[in-house]
């Protein structure tokens, strides 16, 4: 009894029946869209339709569900970012920087709250697979095509809005576990075959665009994921990827991937001593999302390191290190709010690894190994200031958010 009662506490609200998919079509609608080149981004539209039918089509929209806790963070999240806004060094500039976090704050509001089956979940899966390969595939053919040139005009080739230098290549590495999610729940069906091929297209763009931050970030998600299934022949193929990706390295590229993990040390340093300094001067909220790029060249010649670290005297608009960019620019506050975040999601998926129902378990490990590569490629290279790494944040928030509202043996065996 009691425990049917926590349950139904933190219950999804009922739905009309006309009302019970337009959540989950614009959810899968939006990440379907989204790396698109359009003028005008028809897919946020269509992402607040689906919303707010899915708020129409509510019994009762008026009944609140028992708090997650995540709730809270995403709350203090969104507080932080517009804490920073308001004293921003360039407020114009704050302002368009955080517009991202409109669709990722719907996306975590239809999936956290109007999803209301795994199967749903798998869906959305699918289409960020689609996606991947439609994406990772095409800088594959434009690679292949144009060899002779470096892989920024592969990217410019590709013309799309989400990946724009090649080392956002790592949006495909933090995904690597979703693709292999319905490998692994039903390999012969046709969702295993598409999450496959992504899985495999986006390694070898990861190669071909020679960005050791994606293929870095891929070996740990894979490994995550290992680790989190138990699966032997997971590890194995996690360890051959360094071995095929040389090969392709050697074979394709003369060997220019290995030549960058030979350099260990590059413009990266000073970057990071740049924002630290930033963040001494303006310690508890920052200096304003999206102002590292006004402010890096006066702090990195007052650093004065020339000769002592290489040093890129371009205008660069992030520190490549997600967590010193929220220190200089929201501060104190912004990182505790992000790391909260972060914390919160991760938390619930792994409580979750081991639940009853089979779904909601190979949901919360894959979202889990995802959220561990993101973390992962924060320390090198990740930034708010790209799209998917907000959508995808607040995407993974999203689902630990439903995994905690499901209510048919999706909590965790201990409870």
């Amino acid at each position: 009894m009691l425990s049917a009662g926590l349950r139904s506490a933190t219950a999804l609200p009922a739905r009309r029946a006309w009302g019970r998919l337009a959540g989950p079509a614009a959810a899968c609608g939006y990440v379907l869209g989204f790396a698109i080149p359009l003028r005008t981004d028809y897919s946020v539209f269509a992402l607040a339709i689906g919303a707010a039918v899915a708020l129409a089509s509510a019994v009762d929209p008026w009944s609140r569900p028992g708090s997650t806790g995540l709730e809270r963070a995403v709350i203090a999240f969104c507080a932080a970012a517009g804490l920073s806004l308001l004293l921003s060094a360039s407020p114009a500039r704050s302002l368009a920087s955080c517009a991202s976090l409109l669709p990722a704050i719907l996306l975590f509001l239809i999936i956290g709250y109007d999803f209301s089956s795994p199967a749903q979940v798998r869906t959305l899966c699918l289409a960020w697979s689609a996606v991947a390969l439609g994406l990772a595939g095409a800088l594959v053919a434009i690679g292949l095509a144009h060899a002779g040139d470096p892989p920024t005009a592969w990217v410019a080739r590709l013309e799309s809005p989400v990946i724009v230098v090649p080392n956002d290549a790592t949006l495909f590495a933090v995904l690597v576990p979703v693709f292999l999610l319905p490998v692994r729940r039903n390999p012969r069906s046709a969702g295993a075959a598409l999450g496959a091929a992504a899985a495999l297209a986006s390694l070898l763009a990861c190669v071909l665009l020679q960005s050791r931050t994606a293929l870095l970030t891929a070996l740990v998600c894979l490994c995550a994921l290992a680790q989190l299934w138990r699966s032997r022949a997971l590890l194995i193929a996690a360890a051959a990827v360094p071995l095929a990706g040389w090969a392709v390295d050697r074979l394709l590229l003369d060997g220019r991937l290995a030549a960058k993990f030979v350099s260990v040390i590059d413009n990266r340093v000073a970057l990071w001593l740049s924002a630290w300094r930033m963040f001494l001067d303006a310690p508890v909220i920052g200096n304003g999302p999206n102002t590292f790029a006004l402010l890096y060249l006066p702090y990195l010649h007052a650093l004065d390191v020339r000769g002592r670290l290489p040093v890129d005297d371009r205008v660069i608009p992030w520190p490549h290190n997600l967590y010193l960019e929220m220190l200089a620019e929201r501060g104190a506050v912004g990182l505790a709010a992000l790391l909260v975040l972060i914390a919160a999601a991760g938390g619930i998926a792994w409580r979750h690894r081991n639940a009853r129902c089979r779904d909601a378990r190979l949901i919360a490990t894959a979202s889990l190994a995802s959220l561990i590569g993101i973390c992962f490629a924060g320390l090198v290279e990740l930034t708010l200031l790209r799209l998917w790494v907000v959508i995808l944040l607040f995407v993974f928030c999203g689902v630990a958010n439903f995994l905690v509202r499901h209510n048919e043996g999706c909590t965790p065996e201990s409870a």
